[in-house]
């Protein structure tokens, strides 16, 4: 919550200057007039700053008054005879000198003194903002991701089977008045066709931060499926092929703030309520995450509010309003947390977190932003940044051994090395060898936990070009729990992602619980995927019971190909 600071006023400059012309003594002496006051020289953001200019003439002339070197938060009043205004957070630690100027016709005086903006939150200096006051957003500050997450390298949907394109049109994003408010403004459009488009911000290359205090003052929209986010990843990453970077989470996710559209499985609102999460890759080499909501007496779509990121070398620390709802200690395995970050604004359609949209769904859905302001801890003199240590820091190394050739066909070498990957909300699994394969000495043994949604997959070292089995199919044999009904089944390349659901195809019997299934590479063509370079040859997401449940589950992979 912002709060108004009191400080005492600091004479730093005055100065009083006054002309009287040769007369003759026969005649009458003309007196200069007196300025008889004293301005406060320190302002307080968000407080009203006034200054009534007393003058007096001792030859009771009339006294005309004229003030130059205002700034723009501030005005003269002529006939109140006063100064007044109130400056805001971004004026913080300006300094203005101000000369007043009284005259009576024949002799004058002026009266200077410097004005300084006394910083918002003691301790602390506004080092980045943006108020979004113009008519345009200002591209120094801010640069798009458009489309569908495939031309960053992620399957379409952005990694989390989103519903929107993002796109830079002025309908999805703009800056305007929302009322009194200045604001940049995100909405979320259907085309009433089943597509939807919104727009994605981030300061990705333009600016970053680390340790300070982050404040956003926004407005959300609200409905089934809609997912605003204020949020912050490291700024290392990237494709690990690259020593310096590294990919999600190890990277690190800071979110300042989601709120998930609509209800709950149970029925229970959603819209006054937000989300505040940090990401990243544990000592074990899992994914971890520490998670908080915070429940608001309305929904946020009502008002704005004030979200806050308290961050420092030892702790971040998640406000609402000035109300502490998330604090997270940064122990040594969340060295991700002592590096730099950019800030992200964007509103997504549907995923695998908020549920995609339906019948109940309004649109169009905007979020309002009035600020973004970015403050450094003056005190501070933090320990350099920690070198990335990629072994240590990356996703991928759960507990067991496994080696991703023993699910591959012994007869198959078209894919090259590879290894293992996973993702999900706590639903991914871990992996060990398994000695029960129906092809070689091995298989491998993917344990699903159950309770949410994640996926497994194996990942090669290098792109592959499988363009000659257009006409072909993948292959590979499945050993799973009579409980397991339906699999996403999704092969990926550098920029493209095609899946099929598992239910659709029909398997042959090998016997011993072992099933193989043979997908044709079309299915998976017509659904996106590029052929020319695949990256993931199987991907196995979400197995479910008949009631569309994340149940535990062991599943055995084995003598994957392609023919």
């Amino acid at each position: 919550m912002l709060r108004n600071l009191k400080y005492p006023i600091l004479v730093t400059s005055l100065a009083l200057a006054g002309c009287n012309s040769d007369s003759d003594p026969a005649e009458p002496v003309n007196t200069a007039p007196v300025i008889s006051s004293s301005a406060a020289l320190t302002a307080s953001i968000n407080t009203l700053y006034s200054y009534e200019v007393i003058t007096s003439d001792a030859d009771a002339d009339e006294v005309t008054v004229s003030v130059t070197g205002l700034p723009t938060w501030l005005t003269y009043d002529a006939e109140a005879g006063a100064l007044s205004g109130t400056p805001e957070a971004f004026n913080e630690g300006e300094e203005h000198t101000i000369t007043i100027l009284a005259s009576d016709g024949e002799a004058e005086i002026s009266q200077i003194f410097t004005i300084t903006v006394a910083p918002l939150y003691e301790g602390y200096s506004l080092f980045w903002n943006d108020e979004f006051n113009g008519s345009a957003i200002d591209t120094s500050n801010w640069g798009f991701e458009t489309g569908d997450g495939t031309e960053f390298g992620l399957p379409a949907g952005w990694g989390n089977s989103e519903q929107q394109i993002y796109t830079d049109a002025t309908e999805n994003v703009s800056v305007g008045m929302d009322g009194d408010d200045s604001a940049l403004m995100i909405t979320a459009l259907s085309d009433g066709e089943g597509g939807y488009t919104s727009s994605k911000l981030t300061t990705q290359g333009k600016v970053s931060t680390r340790f300070g205090k982050i404040e956003a003052r926004i407005k959300l929209p609200e409905s089934q499926g809609i997912w605003p986010a204020f949020w912050m990843l490291g700024e290392n990453k990237g494709d690990s092929s690259d020593p310096t970077k590294i990919e999600w989470p190890g990277c690190g996710e800071i979110d300042i703030l989601e709120l998930l559209g609509g209800v709950d499985s149970e029925g229970n609102n959603r819209d006054d309520e937000t989300i505040h999460t940090v990401h990243y890759v544990d000592s074990e080499n899992e994914w971890s995450f520490t998670e908080a909501h915070y429940k608001n007496a309305a929904n946020f779509s009502e008002d704005y509010h004030v979200f806050t990121l308290d961050w420092t070398p030892e702790s971040l620390t998640f406000s609402v309003d000035g109300n502490v709802v998330n604090a997270v200690a940064i122990d040594d395995d969340m060295k991700e947390f002592l590096r730099s970050f950019y800030l992200i604004l964007n509103v997504a359609v549907g995923g695998n977190f908020p549920g995609d949209t339906d019948e109940t769904t309004v649109f169009p859905q905007t979020m309002y932003v009035d600020y973004i302001r970015a403050y450094e801890q003056d005190d501070l003199n933090p320990d350099p940044a920690p070198a990335l240590d990629q072994d240590e820091e990356r996703l991928g190394k759960p507990p067991g051994e496994a080696s991703a050739a023993d699910a591959i066909a012994e007869s198959f070498s078209e894919f090259g090395s590879a290894d293992f990957s996973r993702w999900g909300a706590g639903g991914e699994p871990t992996w060990a060898d398994s000695d029960v394969a129906v092809d070689g000495d091995s298989s491998v043994l993917f344990a699903y936990p159950g309770g949410n949604w994640g996926g497994g997959w194996i990942v090669l070292d290098s792109a592959v070009d499988l363009s000659a089995y257009a006409a072909g199919n993948l292959i590979f044999a499945l050993h799973k729990p009579s409980v397991v009904h339906d699999i996403e089944i999704k092969l990926e390349g550098t920029a493209s992602a095609g899946s099929v659901q598992l239910v659709d195809y029909t398997p042959v019997d090998l016997g011993d619980g072992w099933e193989e299934y043979s997908i044709p590479m079309a299915d998976f063509d017509a659904e996106g995927l590029d052929l020319s370079s695949v990256t993931i040859p199987l991907a196995l997401w979400n197995p479910v019971d008949d009631g569309g449940s994340f149940p535990q589950a062991d599943i055995l992979i084995d003598a994957i190909r392609v023919e």
